[in-house]
């Protein structure tokens, strides 16, 4: 297993309307992973819609679209809309003598959900959340992945 370390802000985004989001700034994850420092940009512009937890349990579990988990939506998002291809531009490698590398990635879907776990754990979402809407998307993600 890999030693995973990040650093987490909260991405700045506009209400759309009650279940459409848009980052207003280019969102930016940073993670440590095996001593390699890797970068996640979602563009500004970007149009998602935030945890796509169903109405009717909004009021029944306390868990809504919106939320300190709205930079792990994102990512989510970008990278289920793209089945887990993941350009360079978007995902990035620390090299020291280089800076920057693009790093294009062709991700399963279970990395992309391990990646919105690691964020909300970063972003300080509290555990039981967490493993809740983790396991949400493990168990009925498919469905969205193959759109």
């Amino acid at each position: 297993m890999s030693e995973k370390t990040s650093q987490y802000q909260s991405p700045v985004f506009a209400v759309l309307n009650d279940h459409e989001f848009e980052l207003r700034e280019p969102f930016v994850f940073e993670w440590l992973e095996n001593d390699d420092l890797h970068q996640i940009t979602i563009p500004a512009g970007y149009s998602f819609d935030g945890a796509s937890v169903p109405r009717i349990c909004w009021s029944l579990t306390g868990l809504i679209p919106t939320g300190i988990h709205m930079g792990a939506s994102a990512v989510h998002d970008y990278c289920y809309q793209r089945r887990g291809l993941i350009s360079g531009n978007t995902l990035k490698k620390w090299d020291v003598q280089m800076g920057w590398k693009p790093e294009p990635v062709k991700w399963e879907r279970s990395q992309c959900d391990d990646m919105f776990r690691q964020i909300m754990v970063a972003a300080g979402e509290t555990p039981w959340k967490t493993t809740v809407m983790y396991w949400a998307v493990r168990l009925f993600g498919q469905a969205a992945w193959d759109r």
